[in-house]
């Protein structure tokens, strides 16, 4: 099987200074296309979640965050996690989140 398989990611940058910015992570989505979660499936070893980590580290960020409703699935990261504020809406749910933290 071959195809494409995406998640999320936002850079918050402060307006005031274009150094500063963090980056956003959405995981654990419904799932409803995949049928299983995308950021556990295995590639090269690891899970997706991992590599997609490790290809952000060296940006410059301050810090690197994850957006899920499966707190405890992704919790093993050591990355700051936040909740949807309003779940199973998408990207526009993502943003709504990020502007309330």
């Amino acid at each position: 099987m071959t195809g494409i398989i995406s998640l999320q990611i936002i850079l918050l940058m402060d307006t005031q200074n274009h150094s500063h910015f963090s980056v956003a992570i959405m995981a654990g989505g419904k799932s409803s296309r995949m049928g299983t979660d995308k950021s556990f499936v295995p590639l090269l070893g690891k899970p997706m979640i991992e590599h997609v980590i490790e290809r952000l580290a060296g940006l410059g960020q301050e810090e690197t965050l994850l957006i899920t409703n499966r707190l405890d699935d992704y919790r093993h990261l050591g990355l700051p996690i936040y909740q949807d504020v309003i779940p199973g809406k998408g990207s526009p749910e993502l943003i709504y989140t990020l502007n309330r933290l």
